[in-house]
């Protein structure tokens, strides 16, 4: 359940390692889809995407906050999450190679393209 969960939460941040990394952001993606590729190959490499999502501090903040590790703090008795971190409820759309996951947070972006296999990203219909 945990490893779906790392694995879900390493094609979402795709989305984000720009604002996240800025200038490293491009190798760390590179690196980042490589493992989840090789992965769904049939690699087991949920602890090497993990390491990886780790190795940086932007990176691990995001990561504890999207699987919920800082829920336990409280602030006047009830659990708020920081603005902007991924409790997203915007339309998803995947890659169909399923490596990559974009939210269309602003309505007004245009959707890209898959940033590994450039192929035209599939709405994902719950």
């Amino acid at each position: 359940m945990l490893s779906a969960k790392i694995l879900e939460a390493a094609k979402i941040i795709r989305q984000f390692l720009p604002n996240l990394l800025e200038s490293q952001a491009s190798e760390f993606d590179q690196q980042l889809a490589d493992l989840i590729n090789r992965h769904q190959a049939g690699e087991p490499l949920v602890n090497q995407i993990t390491s990886l999502l780790a190795s940086n501090s932007e990176t691990c903040k995001w990561m504890h906050d999207f699987l919920g590790t800082d829920s336990t703090r409280t602030r006047g008795g009830e659990f708020s999450p920081l603005p902007g971190l991924p409790n997203i409820d915007a339309p998803r759309y995947v890659c169909p190679e399923n490596d990559y996951i974009w939210h269309h947070i602003d309505g007004s972006d245009p959707i890209p393209n898959c940033p590994t296999h450039n192929c035209a990203l599939v709405r994902d219909e719950p």
